[in-house]
C-alpha cells in the first residue's frame, strides 16, 4: 500500500496542528470546548486522510461528488464563522476601549478644573 504525497502532507500538518492545539491548551490559550472542537477537526482530518471511504455515504448524501468538495465546504463554512467571530469580538474591544477612553478623558478634565 503506498500513500501519495498529498495524504502525507494531510497528515502532517493534522498531527503538528494536534500539537500546536494541545500547546495552546496546556497554556490556558484555549477553553476546554475549543480544545474539544479543534481535536476533533484534526482527528477527522486523519480519519478522512486514512481511510476517505468512511465517508462516501455522507458524501452521497450531502449531494457532492468527492470528499475533498465536503472538506472544501466545511472548510470555508469554518473559516467563516471564524472570521465573523472575530469581528464580533474586535467590535466588542472598540467598545470597552472607547468606554474606558471617555472614562479616563472624564476623570482628567475633572482633575485639571
Amino acid at each position: 500500500m503506498s500513500i501519495p504525497g498529498v495524504q502525507i502532507l494531510s497528515l502532517s500538518f493534522a498531527f503538528f496542528m494536534l500539537y500546536v492545539t494541545s500547546i495552546h491548551y496546556k497554556r490556558n490559550n484555549i477553553r476546554a470546548k475549543e480544545f474539544t472542537f479543534w481535536v476533533i477537526i484534526w482527528l477527522g482530518m486523519i480519519l478522512a486522510t486514512i481511510r476517505p471511504q468512511l465517508f462516501d455515504p455522507i458524501v452521497h448524501q450531502l449531494y457532492f461528488l468527492r470528499l475533498l468538495d465536503l472538506g472544501l465546504f466545511c472548510a470555508f463554512a469554518i473559516l467563516t464563522y471564524l472570521g465573523f467571530k472575530n469581528h464580533v469580538g474586535v467590535l466588542e474591544l472598540e467598545k470597552r476601549i472607547e468606554k474606558i477612553v471617555r472614562t479616563d478623558a472624564i476623570v482628567n478634565a475633572k482633575k485639571k478644573k
